[in-house]
């Protein structure tokens, strides 16, 4: 009962609008759960192609245009990103021992705003997003809050060829250059421009790179592209989505490219010597990396993250 008089109230509430586009601007101090869960509701009433300007939770002087139907963009913070808040974390540590940081499958450039508030030292920050259209967004969102990230409208996958790309426009976190979600999503087949990893990395002078790949089903393309340069990643976080573990990406990692693998299970960093690992829901992503385990504590000594082996 309680319930329906709450959704009763929140969708009689007047200038619902005006409320969210002040809301996305609060303080992150005061952006809190409560008040996340509440302004998401009243968004839900707004036409959710309405665009507003957030500071992402990240920086109160932000000003990101972002479509309400991103809500934790929108409205919330990086550590109400339940799925993501740890890997964010992580990449902010390992920034310290790198020399670059690489974010393939940009979306709204999510993770390039959270980076760059702890890049005292200015390390280059490359993004990869190759629908179009996000695309202008991210250089847009860039341009306008003066920052200096270097943009390439491309996919990276294992060819330095025009390919097709496929844009979901049910969900725009989930484009790619395989046509994964077709029975589930409404796709529109695009083609873009792409070059490999190799290709990339031989065009920049860094040689201690931070990656981190969503490239929904793509992985192995990814890595396909990146036989010749593979060395130069320092660190390499991944989502792997059931599939890419079914064909055995975390075995192909350890065994042929002799890297270390570690699930990361919120702030556990679960050791995998042969691919194995227990999936804990909402994580997907891995870390594979050159250190090994004792390596690994040391460089993230004094944080919050757990190694375990």
């Amino acid at each position: 009962m309680l319930l329906k008089i709450y959704h009763l109230i929140v969708k009689i509430i007047p200038f619902k609008l005006s409320i969210i586009k002040l809301a996305a601007q609060l303080p992150p101090e005061f952006k809190s759960n409560v008040i996340f869960k509440v302004i998401s509701n009243i968004a839900t009433y707004c036409d959710q192609s309405n665009v507003i300007k957030s500071n992402l939770g990240i920086n109160t002087n932000y000003k990101i245009a972002v479509s309400i139907s991103h809500p934790i963009a929108a409205f919330g913070t990086p550590k109400l990103y339940t799925q993501e808040y740890a890997t964010l974390y992580l990449l902010k540590e390992l920034l310290k021992h790198s020399d670059a940081f690489i974010d393939v499958g940009a979306n709204l450039g999510y993770f390039c705003f959270y980076i760059d508030e702890y890049n005292a030292s200015k390390k280059p920050i490359h993004f990869f997003e190759p629908d179009p259209v996000l695309f202008d967004q991210l250089q847009q969102n860039q341009q306008k809050n003066n920052k200096h990230f270097i943009a390439h409208k491309l996919a990276i996958s294992n060819t330095n060829e025009p390919i097709t790309f496929y844009r979901n426009l049910t969900d725009d976190s989930s484009g790619s250059i395989k046509n994964t979600f077709e029975s589930k999503h409404q796709l529109e087949a695009v083609t873009i421009d792409s070059i490999s990893f190799d290709e990339f990395a031989y065009s920049i002078s860094e040689k201690n790179l931070l990656i981190k790949v969503d490239v929904e089903g793509a992985e192995f393309e990814f890595i396909e592209g990146a036989r010749n340069k593979i060395q130069s990643i320092d660190f390499l976080i991944i989502e792997l989505l059931q599939d890419s573990i079914d064909q055995k990406f975390p075995e192909m990692m350890i065994d042929r490219y002799k890297f270390y693998a570690y699930y990361i299970n919120n702030f556990n960093l679960e050791f995998s010597r042969k691919g194995e690992y227990k999936y804990v829901s909402p994580y997907y992503n891995w870390l594979f990396t050159k250190y090994e385990p004792s390596e690994l504590k040391k460089k993230l000594v004094n944080t919050p993250f757990v190694v375990l082996d």
